[in-house]
């Protein structure tokens, strides 16, 4: 049977790891969508792509922003506030529980992905 390592020698591996984002970009990371980011999506968005499940297209909403425009950045900035706090909390969840877990024969490790590089890759 295989031992887990000790909290000690998980701070002690996790000290040598080099962080990748420096302060000015977590700060940037984790400030809040604006109306402004909102706005650009919408607009950089291909006007006559296929419609989304509304039955709308991007042009509806680039033409018709100034009556729409503020309930739907109303709508995106909730979602998106929802998914991050639904994300953080699952992630707590799972880091939690794998370091109180302490005797057994199956083992677990969590991995971070770079999802825009992934996303990247698909489109």
């Amino acid at each position: 049977m295989s031992q887990q390592p000790s909290h000690e020698l998980m701070d002690i591996i996790l000290d040598k790891v080099q962080p990748k984002v420096n302060c000015d970009m977590n700060e940037y990371l984790i400030r809040l969508f604006s109306f402004e980011e909102v706005y650009m999506a919408v607009k950089d968005m291909g006007s006559n792509k296929s419609p989304s499940l509304d039955g709308l297209s991007a042009m509806f909403y680039q033409n018709y922003w100034h009556i729409v425009g503020p309930l739907v950045t109303r709508v995106v900035l909730d979602f998106l506030h929802r998914l991050i706090t639904n994300n953080m909390l699952v992630a707590y969840k799972i880091i939690h529980a794998m370091k109180c877990r302490k005797y057994g024969k199956r083992q677990f490790f969590a991995m971070k992905l770079d999802m825009s590089k992934a996303y990247d890759r698909i489109e």
